[in-house]
C-alpha cells in the first residue's frame, strides 16, 4: 500500500519516487502523476528506465495520446486502450516512441490492452509495439492493439518472501498463445505422402518476460523455461544485470522488428 500523506515512505517507496524523478530529469519530461499505489509505481519506474537505456542507442521521444512529443507524460493508472486522436477520450495515456535515423519504429506502453484470437483483451504491464499499428488506430478508434507486442512484460510486485505458483506462469502462458497461436512453434515440416516438401519456419514471434520482486517455485521457472519466457525474480529498483538484459532485449526486438536496423 503506497504512503498517505500522513505516512512517512518506506524505504522502497522512496527508492522508486528518486529514480523515477531522475529518469523524468534524463527524458525531460515532468514527473509524472501517479496513482495505484506500489504497484504502479514499479511499473513506471521500469517503463522510463528502459527508456532511459534505450535512449543510449536510439531517438526517445515520450508521446501525449495523439502521439505527439510532448514535456508531460501520462501514465495509464488502468488497464486501458490507444485512444483516438480526434475528440476527447476517456483514456489520455501517452507512450514513449522509439524512432532510429528518422523512421518511426516502435512505441513503449505501459497497461495497454492487446486483443486475442479469442476477441478477448489481455493487458501486458509493459509492452513494445510497432509505431505504425498504434498510429493507425489513433486515426480511427479507440481499441486495444491487435495482437502481439514485440516484446511483453508482466509484472508482479510482492514481498521479497513470497513465492509465485505456476498459476502465474500458466497466465502469461495462456495470454501468448491467444494473440498469437503459432507463436508456440518455430518450424513446421510439411510432408506429402512419403516426400518431404519442405519446412515452414515461424516469423520472429513476440517474446516474453516474468517480472518480480518475489522469488520463483521451481515449478514456475521450468514451465517458463519450457516455453522461451524470461523470468527475473527478487528484481528490484536501481541498476542491474538484470535492468541491462531487459533493455538489451528491448533493444534487439527492435532491431529485428526492421531489418534495416541490423
Amino acid at each position: 500500500m503506497s504512503a498517505s500523506s500522513s505516512t512517512a515512505p518506506t524505504p522502497l517507496e522512496q527508492q522508486l519516487a528518486d529514480e523515477i524523478a531522475d529518469a523524468a530529469d534524463l527524458l525531460a519530461i515532468a514527473v509524472p502523476d501517479l496513482a495505484g499505489g506500489l504497484g504502479k509505481s514499479f511499473e513506471a519506474w521500469l517503463l522510463l528506465s528502459i527508456a532511459v537505456g534505450l535512449s543510449e542507442t536510439f531517438d526517445v521521444v515520450p508521446i501525449d495520446y495523439m502521439g505527439e512529443a510532448t514535456d508531460s507524460l501520462v501514465i495509464r493508472g488502468a488497464p486501458g486502450y490507444i485512444a483516438k486522436a480526434a475528440g476527447a477520450p476517456g483514456d489520455k495515456a501517452g507512450a514513449i516512441r522509439i524512432d532510429h535515423q528518422g523512421w518511426q519504429t516502435v512505441e513503449l506502453h505501459s497497461s495497454l490492452r492487446h486483443s486475442g484470437v479469442s476477441t478477448a483483451s489481455h493487458e501486458l504491464d509493459i509492452s513494445l509495439n510497432l509505431a505504425y499499428l498504434c498510429d493507425s488506430i489513433r486515426k480511427k478508434a479507440t481499441a486495444p492493439y491487435p495482437g502481439p507486442p514485440l516484446l511483453g512484460l508482466e509484472l508482479k510486485q510482492y514481498g521479497a518472501h513470497l513465492t509465485l505458483n505456476k498459476n502465474f506462469g500458466r497466465a502469461l502462458l495462456a495470454v501468448a498463445v491467444d494473440l498469437q497461436p503459432q507463436w508456440l512453434f518455430d518450424e513446421i515440416l510439411l510432408r506429402r505422402r512419403q516426400t518431404l516438401m519442405g519446412t515452414w519456419t515461424a516469423q520472429r514471434g513476440a517474446e516474453y518476460r516474468l517480472v518480480t520482486t518475489a522469488g520463483l517455485t521451481s515449478e514456475t521457472s521450468k514451465l517458463l523455461d519450457a516455453y522461451g519466457i524470461g523470468a527475473d525474480a527478487h528484481f528490484e529498483p536501481g541498476s542491474s544485470p538484470a535492468l541491462t538484459g531487459i533493455i538489451d532485449q528491448a533493444a534487439s526486438a527492435i532491431r529485428t522488428s526492421w531489418p534495416w536496423f541490423r
